[in-house]
């Protein structure tokens, strides 16, 4: 009686396992929003960035502008955003953590990304030939309701290259 038992368990674990997966699958596949890739290169950025006073939460904020191009060369837009280190992480760790927000500003209307990502400690930027992901988490104009995330690789001449993943 255990040996069917334990049996029958098995058999209802596989099949639950089986429908659990099916509409998973059927509604991965029905509802899939449009995919837009887009690439956009960032001229090197003016940086301006300020230590925060003694007595507030240590570290310092980044703030930064830089003009957009197609991979073509064609003007697209300017990016605006902002960096915050809110707190070096503890100890000998080479990294330190940044709250980042940035806007690009489009033909049509913007889209705003925005994530936390490791930077060298007391750099103001990422290290040459690095990428760093941050989420789209949203847009206005023709990019209304906008997801997804963008891929930020800084370049070795200081340029960075944005390769957008959008969501629709």
């Amino acid at each position: 009686m255990f040996v069917r038992m334990k049996a029958a368990i098995a058999g209802l674990a596989i099949l639950g396992a089986m429908v659990a997966t099916v509409p998973v699958a059927a509604t991965a596949s029905a509802h899939s929003p449009a995919v837009t890739r887009m690439t956009l290169i960032q001229e090197k950025p003016s940086l301006f960035t300020y230590e925060n006073l003694p007595g507030e939460v240590p570290g310092r904020k980044t703030y930064y502008a830089a003009r957009l191009t197609k991979p073509s060369g064609e003007d697209f837009g300017l990016l605006t955003g902002n960096i915050s280190t809110i707190l070096p992480l503890q100890g000998d760790n080479p990294e330190e953590a940044r709250l980042r927000l940035l806007v690009y500003t489009l033909p049509g209307g913007q889209i705003v990304a925005q994530g936390n990502s490791l930077y060298p400690r007391g750099s103001v930027e990422i290290n040459p030939n690095t990428s760093i992901v941050t989420a789209i988490t949203g847009g206005t104009g023709k990019y209304i309701g906008a997801r997804g995330q963008v891929i930020h690789t800084r370049n070795a001449d200081g340029t960075y290259t944005h390769k957008f993943t959008l969501l629709k």
